[in-house]
Order: structure tokens, then sequence, then C-alpha cells
């Protein structure tokens, strides 16, 4: 099954569209910038927040809804196609041009199940914030264990969280689970 990424929202909620399809698995690799800093006139940002969910509305004043937050995936069987998944991150208290990279690592830490597309984050005064909203299609999940969640700025990891993923079954009475 094919999986792809696209980076939807990026910094001060500018669309960006864009289909990548990354090979299962693939070898952990360093990232590399593609787009050089200047030292002498950046201040590393701080991550406020990274996480997970279903989907990401954006309303008409700009604010963003993030529908369905999860940190684990319980399915009655594996593998499982989980169909959208949302990785939303918020940037502040920096000033400069960076590069964020996500990437999901498999249970053996050693592997990537997928990753995105390096995307720019830039914040002209450390007051400004950068808000990115990045979509996962089709990831399929082989087994049960915990996955590793990064997010990387200039290739230096600034988080890592995990997403347990585990067969579960309905409870007596409970209606079967939808198809992923």
């Amino acid at each position: 099954m094919g999986r792809e990424h696209f980076p939807l929202f990026s910094i001060l909620f500018t669309p960006i569209f864009c289909l990548h399809n990354t090979p299962n698995p693939c070898k952990l690799r360093p990232t590399m910038t593609t787009q050089p800093k200047d030292q002498d006139k950046s201040m590393i940002p701080d991550l406020q927040s990274s996480v997970i969910c279903d989907d990401v509305r954006q309303e008409r004043n700009g604010k963003f809804m993030l529908i369905g937050l999860f940190d684990a995936i319980g399915a009655p069987e594996l593998p499982l196609r989980y169909p959208r998944l949302f990785a939303v991150t918020r940037w502040c208290s920096g000033e400069g041009n960076f590069i964020q990279h996500t990437r999901i690592l498999q249970p053996d830490q050693s592997n990537v199940l997928i990753e995105g597309k390096d995307i720019p984050v830039t914040l002209n005064n450390p007051e400004s914030s950068a808000t990115n909203v990045e979509v996962f299609v089709n990831v399929t999940f082989e087994q049960e264990g915990t996955y590793w969640i990064e997010i990387l700025l200039d290739g230096d990891i600034k988080i890592r969280y995990p997403l347990r993923v585990g067969k579960v079954q309905p409870q007596p009475g409970q209606p079967p689970f939808p198809p992923a």
C-alpha cells in the first residue's frame, strides 16, 4: 500500500501541497538541512507543541480545530492501513529560517516507517509563531508495538514521543470497529 505525505498548512497558514511516497522500510538516515540558516542572525525556536490527530480544520479566522487527538491506535487485526494521520507542530520564541522534518520510526527504532518532506519554518521576530500541519496518507502499521514520532529542526531532534499500536477487540455489546 502506498504511503503519501501532504504538508497541508505551513508557516503563517500558507497552504502547501506536495505528494510524498516513502518505501517501506527505509533505513534511518540523518536529515540534512536544505535551506542554510544564518547562524549570526538566528535564534533557535522552541517547539511549543506537537500532536497527532485524525483531522485538522481551519476556521475563517485562521484558528485550527484539531479533531481526534490520540497517542494509541487499536485495531482488531494487523496489518492496519491508517487512512490519514495528521502531525501538527507549533514553533515560537525564535527568529530566523529553519527546516522542520517529521518522521515515524518503526518499533525497532532503527527503521523509518514514513517521513515527511522538509518544511520551512520562518520566524521574523521572537514574538512570531509558526504552525505546521502535515498529513500522512495510507500509513500501514504491520505489527504491534511502540512507534516513535520524531520532530527535527535543522536536523536536530526536538521531540520524540510514542505512538502505541496494538490489537484490541470491541467490548461486549459494542459495534465492531469500522474499517480503517
